[in-house]
């Protein structure tokens, strides 16, 4: 089978979004395909020296669109070809174990919001749907494309809890806990705040009609634009936007003690690597007040 064929077989894959698919069809495609073929090598010929000249390929001559990639990029690459060849090897088209190595990028620590930000930007937003909007996000770190495939029946209560039902990454349902206000607030604004004769399924629609006179799904566009202005008139100077309550959620979470495993089911993470990326990067505040915590116990043992 060619180097093609398999990467046509393993970009198949059911379990990748369209997105996911897309970027690892860049890179094989235009990236890794392209130099194995210069260097006239098979795909049962790549070992450690050739992914380690491959990486070094890229750190010198960039991509395709680009003469100068960021370690950020050439990781990211890394990863993906990483990815294709596990897969290759578990389809008996590879042996060994080598993996392409690249620079670990620095590591920038990223603005949160605090719960008084959020509160503020809700207080700043004048439809009770941008309200539900924001405070969905920061109480549930759900995915923005999550939020918006959200439909009417996926408010959901099993007895005295609470949940939204998304579908997540590689087309994966999951119910993701609610407080019962939220709860309450989210029952209220489907049943009879959100446009009766809205066509579209999707609990959140826009908030003026088409020119046809129809109601249209919201996107992800728009929310963006609706927390740049609501982050405005709230005064907050951070550039808000939907991943920045996500990471604001896992932080805050952590901060509080959630167990590392129910956030990652909370968030639809596959492993725990995302979450621990998250942590890292808490504020210098937050660590210095949990040197001080673990300080203050060691005290009070010793006394």
């Amino acid at each position: 089978m060619s180097l093609d064929e398999l990467v046509a077989d393993y970009l198949a894959n059911p379990e990748f979004g369209g997105r996911t698919r897309d970027h690892y069809s860049r890179i094989l495609t235009r990236l890794f395909l392209p130099y194995l073929a210069e260097a006239g090598l098979e795909l049962a010929q790549v070992d450690q020296r050739v992914l380690n000249r491959w990486v070094v390929h890229l750190q010198q001559n960039g991509g395709p669109r680009q003469a100068h990639l960021s370690d950020h990029s050439i990781h990211s690459y890394s990863r993906a070809v990483n990815h294709f060849l596990s897969w290759a090897r578990q389809a008996g088209e590879m042996r060994g174990t080598a993996k392409a190595r690249a620079p670990r990028p620095d590591r920038k620590l990223l603005d949160v919001l605090s719960r008084r930000e959020i509160q503020r930007l809700e207080d700043a937003a004048v439809a009770e749907r941008d309200k539900l909007i924001i405070r969905v996000l920061a109480n549930t770190g759900i995915r923005v494309s999550e939020l918006l495939g959200a439909r009417p029946e996926s408010i959901r209560r099993k007895g005295s809890e609470y949940y939204l039902r998304v579908m997540g990454k590689g087309r994966i349902e999951r119910d993701v806990p609610l407080g019962s206000e939220l709860y309450r607030r989210l029952k209220k604004y489907a049943d009879r705040g959100r446009p009766a004769d809205a066509r579209t399924g999707r609990l959140f629609v826009g908030l003026r009609r088409r020119p046809t006179g129809e109601y249209a799904a919201l996107d992800a566009r728009g929310v963006q634009l609706m927390l740049k202005a609501v982050a405005e008139q709230a005064g907050v100077r951070k550039r808000v936007h939907p991943h920045l309550l996500r990471h604001s959620y896992a932080t805050d979470m952590l901060k509080r003690g959630m167990n590392m495993i129910v956030l990652k089911e909370n968030m639809g993470h596959r492993s725990l690597e995302m979450i621990s990326e998250v942590y890292s990067q808490l504020t210098p505040g937050d660590r210095h007040a949990e040197y001080m915590r673990v300080l203050r116990a060691e005290q009070d043992e010793d006394e």
